[in-house]
């Protein structure tokens, strides 16, 4: 899986397909890998879909003493900056 540098932490990705770039975001208390139902439809009509591990969940660390929205969102905003 590769990783992006965002903000203060390694956030881990993956990517699947080609064509434009859809992101996949995960609920609260999971991680990308249960967004596979989802990956195989977005993936036959033609998308480069993309599932990252959002702070504290699935590869990717929380290296703050929190799981705020504001800094979930934070990272989110760099991640697709970065991407």
């Amino acid at each position: 899986m590769p990783t992006l540098k965002v903000n203060d932490l390694e956030m881990f990705y993956s990517e699947h397909g080609d064509g434009p770039p859809l992101v996949a975001l995960h609920a609260a208390t999971a991680d990308s890998v249960l967004m596979g139902w989802l990956v195989s439809p977005l993936k036959e009509l033609g998308f480069n879909v993309i599932t990252p591990d959002l702070r504290g969940h699935g590869k990717t660390a929380n290296p703050a003493a929190d799981l705020h929205l504001p800094r979930l969102v934070d990272d989110l905003l760099e991640f697709l900056f970065r991407l």
